[in-house]
């Protein structure tokens, strides 16, 4: 099967107060940015999207991760907006997007690191989960780290028997159990609010929001060994 071929990504946004859902159409990440950034000229939008640009270089290099992330996301409202043609940016609210691929449809809340996510271990597989026949029919998954649930859904819809979903970022595990009551998938997902690792100790979480893709942490002192064997 061809990784990367007939998937459709629909958005769902919010406008003067309505709920709308973009005309489903190919959507890429790269060929989002290419066009966004090709179609820059001195309108006041492409000179507010330069804008952006620049702030989220300078919070990156400045290591303002917060800001960073908050310039992500209003980024990403305006390229999709762009490539949707939904009007000024400012005046919608995107919530949640749909991706429809070999057969499935998933749904997910919208966020720039769940895109990027769905963007690799889905559309262009990543894990080979579509590749290899059986990989993960009937067997149970252990997701260790597993952010808002992208792989953890998609899992269980290739038919993983169950699937357990580790995610100790508190904000971050929220929107988890959110995707997982989209895709209708709460009697084989099982999400954890707990990092997974050798012993039961404790450690500091350090992240700057939801769904932060370089959330870490640091121990504060060993503990007992895990037990053997999920529940």
């Amino acid at each position: 099967m061809a990784t990367e071929e007939g998937y459709r990504v629909s958005f769902v946004y919010e406008k003067g107060g309505q709920e709308c859902v973009t005309q489903r159409k190919d959507f890429s990440i790269g060929e989002t940015f290419a066009k966004a950034l090709g179609s820059l000229s001195l309108d006041l939008a492409s000179l507010k999207m330069a804008a952006l640009l620049a702030r989220k270089l300078v919070s990156y290099y400045s290591r303002n991760f917060e800001e960073h992330n908050r310039i992500n996301e209003r980024i990403w409202a305006c390229l999709i907006a762009k490539y949707y043609g939904l009007g000024e940016a400012g005046k919608i609210r995107i919530k949640k997007y749909r991706l429809h691929i070999a057969g499935m449809e998933l749904e997910f809340e919208h966020s720039a690191a769940s895109l990027v996510m769905s963007n690799g271990i889905i559309i262009h597989d990543e894990y080979g989960v579509r590749k290899s026949t059986g990989a993960i029919g009937g067997k149970t998954v252990i997701d260790a780290g597993a952010n808002v649930g992208v792989f953890s859904a998609y899992a269980a819809l290739c038919g993983a028997r169950k699937v357990y979903a580790f995610e100790p970022v508190k904000e971050t595990f929220d929107v988890l159990v959110q995707n997982i009551k989209h895709n209708g998938l709460e009697a084989s997902v099982i999400p954890l609010n707990a990092g997974l690792g050798e012993r039961t100790e404790e450690a500091e979480l350090h992240f700057d929001s939801a769904g932060d893709l370089g959330a870490t942490f640091s121990c504060l002192g060993a503990g007992n060994p895990m037990p053997s064997g999920i529940g």
